[in-house]
C-alpha cells in the first residue's frame, strides 16, 4: 500500500491530491513508479476526491455482488465504484492494457464527479449521439463512450483525433486547463 501526494498546479485545489494505491504488489508487469508516472499524466483536478486505486485480481469486490443477488461482469478489466470513489483494476496482460483500463476508470470518475452538469449533458445529448466511436465498447452508453474517449485522449491520442468532434470536446471541455501540462502518448 502506498500513498501518493501529487503537487497540484490547479490553483482552485488545496495544493495536494492524496490517493491510495494498493494491491499492486500482486503483479509484476509494472513497477510502482511506472504506475505513479501514469497517474501523474492525469490533471490533478481530475483526481481531486478520488480516494483509491486498487489492484484486485481475485475480484473480491465483484464477488460481493453475488450476495446481493447481482451477477457481476467477470469479463471487465476494471471498475469505478462511485460510492467509494475508488478505481479497481482486476486484470491486465500488458502495460498498454493497464494504462487504458486505469484511464478508462478514472474517466468514469471525471464523468460522474468532476465535469459540471452542462458539460455532461452536452456530451450525452450531442457529442455521444454522433455515431462515431473510438471502440466497440464506447457504443454501450454515453458514460462508457466518455470513459473510452478519456482514456484514448491520454493513451492513443492519435486514434481519438480521427473523431474530431469527440477529440475537440475532450481537448476544449475536459482537459482545457491542463493541455500544456499533458505529455500525451508517453505511455505507448
Amino acid at each position: 500500500m502506498r500513498k501518493i501526494k501529487l503537487n497540484n498546479s490547479d490553483h482552485q485545489l488545496d495544493g495536494k491530491i492524496q490517493l491510495l494505491l494498493s494491491g499492486f504488489h500482486q503483479q509484476d508487469t509494472l513497477s510502482v513508479d511506472e504506475i505513479i508516472d501514469a497517474i501523474k499524466l492525469v490533471p490533478a483536478g481530475h483526481l481531486a476526491g478520488l480516494k483509491k486505486i486498487h489492484y484486485d485480481p481475485s475480484r473480491l469486490h465483484q464477488m460481493l455482488y453475488y450476495y446481493l443477488g447481482i451477477s457481476p461482469n467477470l469479463s471487465s478489466l476494471g471498475e469505478f465504484i462511485q460510492n467509494k470513489r475508488q478505481v479497481n483494476v482486476y486484470h491486465f496482460h500488458s502495460k498498454q492494457q493497464f494504462y487504458h483500463t486505469l484511464f478508462h476508470e478514472i474517466g468514469h470518475y471525471v464523468y460522474f464527479f468532476v465535469i459540471n452538469s452542462h458539460v455532461k449533458k452536452e456530451w450525452a445529448t450531442q457529442t455521444h449521439k454522433k455515431k462515431l466511436f473510438v471502440s466497440e465498447y464506447a457504443k454501450k452508453n454515453a458514460a462508457e463512450d466518455f470513459a473510452e474517449c478519456y482514456s484514448f485522449y491520454l493513451v492513443k491520442n492519435y486514434k481519438l483525433r480521427t473523431i474530431k468532434t469527440k477529440y475537440y470536446f475532450m481537448k476544449q471541455k475536459v482537459f482545457k486547463k491542463n493541455e500544456n501540462s499533458l505529455n500525451l502518448n508517453l505511455l505507448i
